[in-house]
């Protein structure tokens, strides 16, 4: 274990200027006895800032590094060394005492990836209180977060070997430290060093360590979503202070304040299920203080971790897909940890911006049990259940239960907790997707109760799908045809009425869909017509269409003469007027007349490709659903 000051806010600073030291619980060898009597050696690797003069190079890793004291500094990075015996076995104790660089270790001999044993990860040994469980891991490199710690077995170089331990690169993310290659000892085999090691003691007597025994096989009482989130104060500026949370999912961001109440209530004796997510573009650390914790799952997918860990990497989000996480089964069975205490981030920097919230664990309450019921388990999509939770004391003639419930969908937290009232807690709440849902209540617990959770409840969501072929028209004038299925879910049976557009481009022709209603699944065909070349038909007595350049002209010549011989007083000129004006008029007919042949023709529809889309709708208002497909047409 280690300890380290935590004053929120500058807890980054003060672990850097040195304000941290291993804690050893001595025994280790009493639980796993292959350890009785092996020299063991204490490693304390630390960060701190860089100097000045490296602030300029863009190749300096976030931070320096130093191993019990000893500088490794960029760009040369000296190692410490270490002197060993040759070929013979050691226990090694590791601690990651950063503030933020995450440390990937591995054992080099003469180039090679050394395999160790490891006996224990944050201070609790593999396998203990497993009966017949394995008490080591062979690994050949270890991740160590800052706050992590491991234990492991090594065989010494021999000597003349080249060996040392080094920390590889970690890829934090596109905003997270750079973190690099590089080594921190020589490990030096050396005939005489023998006589300088301690030793564990001898084997005093066999335990068996009980604290987190068989947590992997308890049933967990609640599931939860937490997840780590970050946002620049300015988003305008890429160099502007961060502010980092870690929120249960349901609950608003906000940055740790000391004051705030607890962000989670849990009653010790339980077990809970937590899946951490991580929504930055960089590394997260999850830590909890008072327990630890058995990992189930990364990134949804099963693991068999035999290790009980304090601390866990989540990487970073890529931008794309599901978020990364780890599913942790958390234990508050041990009686010590009644009372308040932190979750956070332990890149310290993190940390102090915020990202850290506070758990309560009550004292043991009466049993309960919560089930769930809902409004209707099959609708059709968009519309709306409401979920109505019942807490249940186990034991009667106690007060009603209060506190909160909070509701999930397929494994995602729907909105705040919602408030229990005499014993029950509803939601109502739209379903959007396709497809079977499961719905779950988690009931938060109180004073005098524990938390439970409710069986799923599946709800079904019932849809419809179109699908198509394509269809070609062999010449213009010909209609095309091209059939619609439509597929509904398995429950689905509502009314589905269908429309059709053509794209611009394609003109002198028209569509219909038949037929234009059906309920449920079945088959719609879309028809398109089509108009073939053909003559102009030139106008009857000769007179241009009235909209026409020259129907229009005609028309004013019309007015002019009217208006002409309505206003023109009688003067011996008027006839003459007249005259002139009816013979431009002829002009102007014979002109407009001219030009008039059979000649002319109207092309059709054009030949091409075309995409004629097909719309289907079911229902209406805020229930509504609509899906298109589109039907490939070629005109040759």
């Amino acid at each position: 274990y280690w300890y380290h000051p935590h004053p929120h806010g500058y807890s980054e600073g003060q672990v850097q200027g040195g304000a941290a030291g291993a804690l050893i619980v001595e025994g280790i060898q009493n639980v796993n006895t292959s350890l009785a009597n092996l020299p063991q050696r204490l490693f304390v690797i630390r960060d701190q800032l860089l100097p000045d003069s490296e602030s300029n190079d863009a190749n300096i890793p976030a931070w320096d590094i130093s191993l019990n004291y000893v500088p490794i500094p960029y760009p040369n990075y000296p190692p410490a060394t270490v002197e060993t015996p040759p070929g013979e076995q050691e226990f090694w104790r590791v601690l990651n005492a950063a503030a933020d660089t995450i440390l990937n270790v591995q054992y080099i001999v003469n180039g090679v990836p050394q395999p160790v044993q490891v006996v224990a990860i944050d201070g609790y040994p593999i396998g203990a209180g497993e009966a017949g469980a394995p008490q080591s891991e062979t690994e050949t490199s270890l991740l160590l977060p800052p706050g992590a710690r491991a234990e492991f077995v090594v065989t010494t170089p021999n000597l003349g070997d080249q060996a040392q331990l080094v920390t590889q690169y970690w890829n934090t993310g596109p905003d997270g430290d750079y973190d690099p290659a590089r080594p921190i000892a020589n490990i030096v085999a050396q005939s005489t060093a023998q006589a300088n090691a301690v030793r564990l003691p001898a084997v005093v007597r066999t335990q068996k360590v009980t604290r987190f025994a068989d947590l992997d096989e308890e049933t967990p009482v609640a599931q939860r979503t937490l997840q780590f989130s970050e946002v620049l104060q300015d988003p305008s500026n890429p160099n502007s202070p961060t502010t980092f949370f870690i929120t249960p999912v349901g609950q608003t961001p906000t940055a740790y304040y000391a004051t705030e109440p607890p962000n989670i209530i849990v009653h010790q004796g339980t077990v809970e299920d937590w899946t951490i997510q991580n929504t930055a573009f960089e590394d997260h650390i999850f830590h909890i203080h008072q327990l630890h914790f058995q990992v189930l799952a990364i990134n949804g997918q099963p693991v068999d971790d035999p290790a009980i860990r304090d601390t866990m990497d989540i990487p970073y989000w890529s931008g794309a897909g599901a978020y990364p996480s780890a599913t942790l089964r958390m234990d508050f069975r041990d009686t010590s940890i009644i009372g308040t205490f932190v979750y956070h981030c332990h890149i310290l920097n993190h940390e102090d911006g915020g990202m850290m919230g506070t758990i309560q664990v009550l004292p043991a309450g009466a049993g309960t049990s919560t089930t769930l019921s809902a409004s209707a388990t099959d609708v059709n999509v968009n519309s709306g259940i409401t979920l109505t939770a019942t807490v249940t004391p186990a034991t009667t003639g106690g007060p009603t239960p209060t506190g909160t419930v909070q509701f999930a969908e397929d494994g995602a937290d729907i909105d705040s907790p919602v408030t229990v009232s005499g014993g029950q807690a509803t939601l109502t709440t739209t379903l959007t997707a396709s497809g079977n849902h499961s719905f779950t209540a988690l009931y938060s617990g109180d004073a005098n109760y524990d938390e439970s959770s409710s069986a799923a409840l599946d709800v079904g969501a019932e849809d419809f799908s179109l699908s198509t072929a394509a269809a070609t028209i062999a010449q213009p004038g010909q209609s095309g045809t091209a059939a619609i299925t439509v597929t509904g879910s398995t429950n689905f049976t509502g009314a589905i009425s269908f429309t059709c557009a053509l794209p611009n481009s394609l003109t002198q022709a028209a569509c219909f869909v038949n037929p234009g209603t059906i309920t449920g699944s079945g088959q719609v065909n879309l028809t398109v017509n089509t108009t073939p070349p053909h003559a102009l038909i030139p106008p009857l007595v000769g007179l241009p269409p009235i909209g026409s350049g020259r129907g229009v002209l005609l028309s004013l010549v019309a007015l002019l003469l009217l208006a002409l011989v309505l206003g023109i007083p009688k003067r011996p000129w008027r006839f003459s007027v007249l005259l002139s004006l009816g013979t431009l008029a002829v002009l102007l007919f014979a002109a407009s007349c001219g030009g008039g042949s059979n000649s002319a023709s109207n092309p059709g529809t054009p030949a091409g490709n075309y995409s004629v889309v097909v719309t289907g709708i079911s229902g209406s208002g805020s229930t509504q659903i609509q899906h298109t497909v589109v039907v490939p047409l070629t005109i040759q």
